[in-house]
């Protein structure tokens, strides 16, 4: 039986013969260098991809190219997940855009938290600052739009600010615990409601819940 420490040693050599290994498409995921040739290979693809959604005039016609375009980088993307490497990796957050873009909302939010554990940036081309800021406007988007399912990705969204798993600017998540606390007065649960608003308020004064809380706090009295 081997010990310990050569058990380590057995790892770390394999680990270093799979890092000079010769990349091809069977060995991609065998190690960090090879996945990362193997993106870099996905990345020009995408570059032309991106050309052509660029080229179309409207919404429809973007939402159903970029359908088949998750169709397309699907098998890349479950490789890269199963392998358990991580690196700074656009085809990952990209599908998480397009799955927002096409209100497929769980596998987006699914892969969003993918992509913000492993501190994945934003492409250069997007003005929001992060993955953890980008899902939280969606969800919020597709909830005024109505959305299927979009109130229960708010409810998740909502427990990971809560729970700080995830960490946006005050101004968002006080637009979450206000919107929170709004349904919850509209079903009449006055204490969560009242719970929410001042978190709200606590959060970013701006967020203008004052008056709620006062109307809140007068019935909760009487």
């Amino acid at each position: 039986m081997l010990s310990l420490a050569m058990r380590q040693r057995q790892r770390e050599a394999q680990e270093a013969k799979a890092e000079h290994m010769p990349f091809s498409p069977d060995n991609a995921f065998a190690s960090l260098a090879n996945a990362k040739k193997f993106c870099q290979l996905q990345l020009c693809s995408l570059r032309l991809d991106l050309a052509q959604i660029s080229k179309l005039k409207n919404y429809p016609e973007k939402a159903e190219f970029k359908r088949t375009l998750i169709d397309k980088y699907q098998h890349y993307l479950d490789g890269y997940l199963a392998s358990g490497l991580e690196h700074p990796n656009e085809i990952l957050v990209y599908m998480v855009i397009w799955h927002f873009d096409t209100n497929q909302l769980f596998i987006a939010y699914k892969l969003a938290k993918m992509a913000i554990q492993q501190n994945q940036p934003m492409p250069e081309t997007f003005k929001r600052r992060d993955v953890t800021t980008f899902a939280c406007d969606e969800v919020l988007r597709a909830m005024e739009r109505k959305i299927e399912h979009s109130d229960i990705i708010f409810n998740l969204v909502l427990e990971d600010l809560q729970n700080g798993t995830w960490d946006v600017i005050p101004e968002i998540k006080a637009r979450y615990f206000k919107i929170a606390g709004t349904r919850a007065e509209e079903n009449n649960q006055l204490d969560d409601a009242l719970l929410y608003f001042e978190k709200a308020h606590n959060t970013w004064e701006k967020i203008g819940v004052k008056t709620k809380l006062e109307k809140l706090r007068n019935k909760l009295t009487k």
